[in-house]
């Protein structure tokens, strides 16, 4: 179900913030953390079945307004968290498509 599925970049909106726990001087002070917001109610590439399917699976990452939040924190790097969360997310609506 989920063979070609893109997700275009102007569908994600990435947030920055400090990240929590050990990461040298710069913790603190860098914001390393990412979280990608997606839009379930508003992307234009789910259709409503794929829509239900992630809700169901993931209710407890989704707002009442409809976004998909995925954070990552893992990386020391801004750069490495950014990509490690895209993984994330890829993962995540594989997870609910596929069951």
């Amino acid at each position: 179900m989920t063979t070609g599925l893109r997700i275009p970049a102007d569908e994600l909106r990435e947030e920055f913030s400090r990240s929590s726990g050990p990461g040298g001087q710069g913790v603190n002070k860098l914001e390393t953390r990412v979280t990608l917001v997606y839009s379930l109610s508003t992307s234009r590439v789910l259709d409503e079945g794929q829509r239900d399917l992630i809700r169901k699976f993931w209710s407890a990452r989704i707002s009442k307004s409809g976004d998909f939040r995925v954070s990552c924190e893992e990386a020391r790097s801004q750069v490495d968290n950014r990509q490690l969360v895209r993984e994330r997310l890829v993962a995540m609506l594989r997870q609910a498509l596929e069951t």
